[in-house]
């Protein structure tokens, strides 16, 4: 993870994962509100599930990322050269961004596969 300069950036892996997620967000509430407003059933349940889901994992990468550039410190060792600081993106916090996003993903297509079901058999 970097600031956003040179090559493999994080910066612009965390603009997509955030555009991803407001598509989700968006989707999941209309979808999901819009199908409980007749019946409520499985799959607006779903589509609201991954709707927060998604909503957890952009607050929870934008968390990590702003907490990793507070963290990031060049140091100057006694050889006199300059160091970056590890990082604080331990392997909790990884296991945790991949858990949501999995989740967040997975419910989202669940929940449109069940809307489906439903408005074929209607």
């Amino acid at each position: 993870m970097d600031n956003g300069m040179g090559r493999g950036s994080f910066y612009a892996i965390l603009a997509l994962y955030r555009r991803q997620a407001y598509i989700v967000i968006g989707v999941g509430l209309i979808l999901g509100l819009g199908c409980g407003y007749e019946h409520f059933d499985i799959a607006a349940a779903l589509l609201v599930l991954s709707a927060i889901l998604a909503w957890l994992l952009v607050t929870w990468l934008s968390i990590c990322y702003e907490r990793y550039l507070q963290s990031k410190r060049t140091r100057r060792t006694d050889e006199g050269r300059y160091v970056d600081d590890p990082s604080n993106y331990t392997r909790f916090r990884y296991s945790v961004t991949e858990v949501l996003a999995f989740f967040a993903a997975a419910t989202f297509i669940v929940g449109l596969i069940a809307m489906t079901i439903n408005l074929m058999e209607m």
